[in-house]
């Protein structure tokens, strides 16, 4: 879970760093086809970006938990 969390910090981060330096126009773009209303759209793209990087770090970490959980059902006799 702590891998997911930092992934998403660096992912945020970049998100950040691209739509607000390398791609300037990429907010624009999104806030006339999405909401112009909104005073510090900015922000609000950047905490979306991340929440969604943390509840899909969670899924998949009760996923894969799930998935890799040792059963605590006997075994049945004569099958292998």
């Amino acid at each position: 879970m702590v891998t997911g969390v930092v992934a998403t910090l660096i992912f945020t981060i970049f998100f950040a760093l691209y739509a607000t330096e390398l791609n300037t126009a990429f907010l624009g773009e999104l806030s006339e086809a999405w909401a112009s209303e909104y005073n510090n759209f900015e922000a609000i793209v950047f905490f979306t970006v991340a929440i969604m990087g943390f509840v899909t770090t969670l899924v998949l970490t009760l996923s894969f938990m799930q998935l890799f959980k040792l059963s605590n059902n006997p075994k049945k006799p004569g099958l292998n």
